[in-house]
């Protein structure tokens, strides 16, 4: 594999992508926008997901250089830059990139989904008895 640079758009890019995704390590997101991943959504597979080890579908960045003010975490952001931990070792390093959901402001990946605030619950309980009674 050999990175040359494109003058006109003022970036590196690979000449002669390898044949297969299967076992990369160390991908960048500028490895992804030269050989692609597999378009699994509406998005191409153009970022390189939290481990480094495949390209991704998200709609901005994976990494710790993401605007979030312009591209907030999202469910689907958080769940697909960080599945697919495919070493081990690494994966144990890195459990903390088990974060799937978006926090309810859309500045980080956390473990949890957010949980509904306790007023919306007692609403919930609330209406559910007087539907009962009724």
């Amino acid at each position: 594999m050999t990175w040359d640079w494109d003058q006109t758009q003022s970036k590196c890019y690979v000449l002669g992508c390898p044949p297969s995704q299967l076992s990369l390590i160390h991908t960048s997101d500028l490895f992804c926008q030269s050989c692609p991943g597999i378009q699994s959504s509406n998005n191409p597979a153009i970022f390189s997901n939290t481990y480094s080890n495949a390209c991704v579908g998200a709609t901005a960045t994976c990494g710790l250089e993401r605007d979030t003010k312009l591209h907030p975490w999202t469910d689907y952001d958080c769940n697909i830059c960080n599945e697919g931990c495919i070493q081990i070792d690494i994966c144990q390093l890195q459990k903390s990139h088990s974060n799937k959901y978006a926090s309810k402001d859309g500045s980080y990946c956390q473990q949890n989904p957010i949980s509904s605030s306790n007023d919306e619950i007692l609403v919930s309980i609330i209406l559910f008895l007087i539907s009962i009674l009724i």
